[in-house]
């Protein structure tokens, strides 16, 4: 009698497991995502004319030209084994009527900068006069994250480069037409080569994934944390799978970190009135993050406000470049954590990227904030000459910075000034009698030389003041 009882829940055992029609649950069920990577869909270069002000009509009639040839150049050098690390999407997956999943990451180049500064000077009384050209190319490279409802949830921006490239021209006569579409394409071609570079050198995103540990209160607290790399105000993602009818269908549920520690990462629904019910402990939570970094400390840094004084009015064309310029100095000193400065993120990149996108205007721009949060000023640009009419009569150019930490809370509520470093750059110059200097460059020069140096006093400050976790 017990062998026949065994042999007959066996026997069930094989027709319940055999069975061609399996009991369908009727709650949401955690989706068990197979995929362990990312994809990147290059959207090429942005570019509004209207969006720019004061742009070279040479300019957009080089552009008009040779915009194709310059994505299909840039989507070769993206190709190239020096950028294998960046994981594009291929001809199949962009054919996906999906484009919205939390592990596709989107890309632009965003044209938000194109003008030429002509200035006429004499160098000498024998030489005569000289024109200079500066040609200003501006722009931006974005990594961003898509969704169907990105009106309501926001744009969440993963990482952002901006470059400026002042390509200097100097010529005995003024440059034809042809002359300067050429140094425009010298220009634009530089400018993207030092913007994947350099972004390529600090991005590296990657796809990592925890639990849900509670759910109460409409929010819900996960193991991911900043040991992960997370970030504040960055969106994080579950996937569920929905009954309807006799089928499942996936649906993606995205929640914004409002709270970050080293142990739990806490987020709230990224939509009004999102019920919560079909979310339970132990569902896999992903998010995307950089996986490079440059200090091994927890905590991360962002430049936030770039004051240029009114007595150093004459190089505030140049702010966006000194913002990027400072920002690139405190990463090579390779001592703190460096997230995108949100003050290089222009209206004009903003404005260009929602209208490629079809974007309402007051969808809301969303970048993770830093722990801390480093403000600059250029407080003025002094000049004095020196030993005149002597053979050893030279000029001294300075250039007066400042620059501060405070604790980030969030919605430029700053909190308590934690450092406060100044310098003053020195340059000399030799004065030759009957030749005239460019007051401006000679100022530029001081001034970068000046922010190097204050990166590193500042990045010196950083560790011996803040308690870093390690």
């Amino acid at each position: 009698m017990k062998s026949k009882s065994i042999v007959f829940l066996f026997l069930l055992f094989i027709n319940l497991n055999c069975s061609t029609n399996p009991p369908v649950l009727n709650e949401p069920q955690p989706y068990d995502d197979q995929y362990k990577n990312y994809f990147i869909i290059n959207h090429g270069i942005i570019f509004y004319p209207n969006k720019l002000i004061g742009l070279d009509t040479i300019f957009l009639s080089y552009f008009n030209n040779a915009k194709f040839n310059l994505n299909r150049n840039l989507d070769s050098t993206l190709k190239n084994d020096r950028f294998k690390n960046w994981n594009f999407a291929s001809e199949k997956d962009l054919q996906s009527d999906n484009i919205y999943q939390s592990n596709i990451i989107h890309m632009a180049f965003i044209l938000n900068r194109a003008g030429l500064d002509e200035i006429k000077y004499l160098v000498d009384e024998q030489h005569g006069y000289l024109y200079k050209n500066v040609f200003n190319i501006g722009m931006s490279l974005i990594f961003f994250r898509m969704t169907d409802q990105n009106s309501k949830e926001g744009i969440q921006l993963y990482y952002s480069r901006n470059i400026t490239t002042e390509k200097i021209v100097s010529e005995e006569k003024k440059l034809s037409s042809l002359d300067k579409k050429k140094y425009y394409k010298l220009a634009c071609e530089e400018t993207i080569d030092r913007l994947i570079q350099n972004a390529y050198n600090e991005y590296n995103p990657e796809v990592v994934k925890g639990k849900i540990l509670s759910v109460d209160n409409n929010r819900i607290v996960t193991s991911l944390s900043k040991k992960d790399g997370l970030l504040k105000n960055q969106f994080i993602n579950v996937k569920i799978k929905i009954k309807s009818f006799d089928y499942f269908i996936t649906k993606e549920l995205s929640f914004i970190i409002n709270e970050l520690t080293l142990t739990n990462a806490i987020a709230t629904p990224s939509l009004d009135n999102t019920d919560l019910s079909s979310i339970r402990p132990g569902y896999i939570v992903e998010a995307v993050i950089n996986a490079k970094r440059i200090s091994n400390s927890y905590q991360t840094f962002q430049l936030g406000t770039f004051t240029i004084k009114k007595e150093a009015d004459l190089l505030h064309k140049h702010k966006d470049a000194f913002i990027q310029v400072f920002h690139d100095y405190l990463v090579q000193t390779k001592k703190i954590n460096m997230l995108p400065s949100k003050a290089v993120i222009s209206p004009i990149t903003i404005d260009s990227f929602k209208a490629k996108f079809n974007i309402p205007i007051s969808t809301e721009i969303k970048l993770p904030d830093a722990d801390y949060v480093i403000n600059t000023a250029l407080l003025k640009l002094t000049s004095s000459p020196l030993n005149q009419g002597s053979i050893d009569a030279y000029k001294l150019y300075i250039s007066y910075l400042l620059a501060g930490v405070r604790k980030n809370y969030g919605s430029n509520n700053y909190g308590k000034l934690l450092i406060k470093e100044t310098y003053d750059a020195h340059n000399e110059f030799h004065i030759i009698r009957g030749k005239t200097y460019d007051d401006k460059m000679v100022y530029y020069d001081v001034t970068q030389s000046g922010l190097k140096s204050l990166a590193e006093k500042i990045s010196n400050a950083i560790h011996s003041k803040i308690n870093l976790k390690y």
